[in-house]
């Protein structure tokens, strides 16, 4: 599946202020992009991995408001990794690593608050 989408935008006169200044449209969020490849090693076995990329956004109001948490964010990019072993229809078990190098950063709309680090969950399924 391929998603492309691009907005920029910048509002004449202030959001809140119709006598201000120029200012650029906050809402919109800062480049993203998505990469992943995946494998089949065996009849049981897949593993993928995932790679997320955000710009940072320096698109943000100049004076803090209670209606929006938008603040500045530096670009990161971080990993994820993903493994799944499938020996029988009624059994699967997955991992997921996510942020596999503990990448250190701050979301897009996370009111500048650090994203957790590495993250490693296991499930097992099982139909009886």
């Amino acid at each position: 599946m391929h998603q492309s989408r691009m907005v920029r935008g910048k509002h004449k006169g202030s959001l809140r202020d119709s006598t201000g200044d120029d200012e650029y449209w906050y809402e919109n969020p800062p480049l993203s992009a998505m990469f992943g490849i995946g494998r089949q090693l065996t009849e049981t076995i897949q593993v993928a991995w995932q790679g997320q990329y955000w710009d940072e956004q320096d698109r943000v109001p100049n004076a803090p408001s209670l209606h929006t948490a938008n603040v500045a964010s530096d670009a990161y990019f971080f990993q994820n990794l993903y493994g799944e072993w499938k020996p029988s229809d009624d059994f699967v078990l997955r991992a997921t690593i996510v942020n596999l190098t503990d990448q250190y950063y701050s979301p897009y709309l996370s009111a500048g608050v650090p994203a957790a680090g590495r993250d490693v969950r296991i499930n097992a399924t099982m139909n009886f």
